[in-house]
């Protein structure tokens, strides 16, 4: 039996260790996995354009929490930012919000030591619970959640 001699050392597929009996929740669950909830608080609104300058120089047209937000959606995901541009656009659109976006040149310009605060990243539920109940290898995935406040 040749063909069985290394049987033990070759990949194969794990066997499945659970078997879904719920096939609703089950299909509910897998179009969870690309939910993604974002929300701006009346507070950030507020603060999404820039004060006016009191010294000598150009006015700014956003506030520091507007590029942060831009440049924080960039690197969540790994956007460029002319993308990043377009990301938070297609946000402002779909929740109604009629306030200005920056473009991907004042990104860049802006970008140069600017901290990223303000932003908190949520799970659906609270995401130690769910690993200690879960256990730390687990694979589940939630909805996520950003929420952007001043």
């Amino acid at each position: 039996m040749p063909f069985k001699f290394h049987s033990k050392g070759r990949r194969h597929i794990p066997r499945e260790r659970h078997r879904v009996t719920n096939w609703r929740e089950y299909d509910a669950s897998l179009r969870n996995r690309g939910s993604l909830t974002i929300w701006f608080t009346p507070e950030a609104i507020a603060g999404w354009k820039a004060r006016p300058r009191t010294t000598p120089g150009g006015q700014r047209h956003y506030s520091d929490l507007a590029i942060e937000t831009a440049l924080t959606l960039r690197t969540v995901f790994r956007l460029a930012l002319r993308q990043s541009e377009g990301l938070i656009g297609s946000i402002m659109k779909m929740l109604e919000i009629d306030l200005p976006v920056p473009d991907h040149t004042t990104l860049s310009r802006r970008a140069v030591g600017l901290p990223l605060t303000g932003v908190s990243f949520t799970l659906g539920a609270n995401w130690r619970a769910v690993r200690r109940a879960n256990g730390a290898a687990s694979q589940e995935r939630h909805s996520a959640k950003i929420r952007l406040s001043h």
